[in-house]
C-alpha cells in the first residue's frame, strides 16, 4: 500500500522462526530504533537447527524422498503463514509418500491443533511418538492439547514425560506442568516446575510460569512472594484480557501480607 509506519517500538522485541521439527535462534534487531518511516523490514537470516534428538534418532530410519521432503517444506511454509488447511494437505502428502516421516506427522498434528480438531491432532502426535519414542515433542504437544481441554491429570503426565526426556530446553513443558499442578492442588510441585522453567533462557515467552508460581505461593500462604510473582507476570502481559482480575488478586495478596 506504500503506507509507512513507526517501527521503533519493535527494537526491544525478540524474533524467532517456527518450523515443525526445528528450533530457532532469537534475533533482537536493535537497529529498528532508527526505523521511523518504513513499510517493510528485514530481520536478516534466522538460523534454524534440528534438535539433538532429531539427529540421534534418525539413525536407522529410511531416507526421506525428495517428493516427501518438498511436501513437508510446503506444509511448514503454509503453517508459518497460518494456512492451516493447506498445511494439513501438504503434510498428508508427505506422510502418504513416507509413512515414517516423523516431522511431517508432527506438522500435521500442529495443523490439526490449529484447526481445533483435537482427536485428529492427538492421533498425529501419537503416530510421531511411535516413530520416535524418545522424542519429547509429541508428549509436549499432547500435554498442550490436554491443557486446552482442562484435563489436568493427563497434562501433568504428558508434560512430565516430555521433561524427563529433555529437562533443559522445554520451557513450555515446565509451564504446562506447573499449571497442571496448580489445578490439581499440588502447590509444592507447581512451584518447583515454575522455578525450573524460569531458569531457562526463553522463560519470558511463557509468562504463565510466573502466574503458576504466584498461585502456588498463595496456596502456601506466602502472600508477599505471591504478590511479587504476580507483579512479574503483569510486566510480561500488561495488555492481556484478564489483567483486571489479576490486579484485583494482587491487591488481595498485598492486603494479606500487610496485615
Amino acid at each position: 500500500s506504500g503506507t509507512t509506519m513507526d517501527l521503533t517500538v519493535l527494537a526491544d522485541c525478540e524474533f524467532r522462526a517456527e518450523f515443525p521439527g526445528a528450533r530457532s535462534q532469537h534475533v533482537s534487531p536493535r537497529w529498528l530504533k532508527e526505523m521511523k518511516e518504513a513499510n517493510t523490514i528485514s530481520l536478516g537470516t534466522i538460523v534454524l537447527t534440528s534438535p539433538k534428538e532429531n539427529r540421534s534418532e534418525t539413525r536407522g530410519e529410511p531416507a526421506i524422498s525428495k517428493q516427501a521432503r518438498n511436501a513437508y517444506k510446503k506444509g511448514g511454509s503454509a503453517l508459518a503463514d497460518g494456512k492451516w488447511d493447506e498445511a494439513k494437505g501438504e503434510f498428508e502428502k508427505a506422510v502418504a509418500l513416507q509413512p515414517t516421516y516423523y516431522s511431517a506427522w508432527m506438522g500435521m498434528g500442529l495443523a490439526e491443533e490449529a484447526l481445533d480438531r483435537v482427536p485428529d491432532a492427538e492421533e498425529a502426535f501419537q503416530k510421531a511418538l511411535k516413530l520416535r519414542p524418545k522424542s519429547p515433542y509429541p508428549y509436549l504437544s499432547m500435554a498442550r492439547l490436554e491443557a486446552k481441554a482442562g484435563h489436568w491429570d493427563q497434562t501433568e503426565e504428558y508434560s512430565e514425560a516430555a521433561l524427563g526426556l529433555d529437562p533443559r530446553n522445554l520451557v513450555e513443558g515446565y509451564s504446562l506442568c506447573a499449571m497442571a499442578n496448580v489445578k490439581l492442588q499440588q502447590p509444592a510441585a507447581a512451584a518447583s516446575s515454575a522455578r525450573a522453567g524460569l531458569r531457562l533462557e526463553t522463560a519470558s515467552e511463557y509468562p504463565d510460569l510466573w502466574l503458576s508460581l504466584a498461585l502456588a505461593q498463595a496456596a502456601d500462604k506466602q502472600y508477599a512472594k505471591a504478590a511479587a510473582s504476580l507483579e512479574e507476570y503483569l510486566k510480561l502481559v500488561p495488555q492481556a484480557d484478564h489483567i483486571p482480575e489479576v490486579k484485583v488478586e494482587l491487591a488481595g495478596l498485598r492486603a494479606h501480607f500487610r496485615q
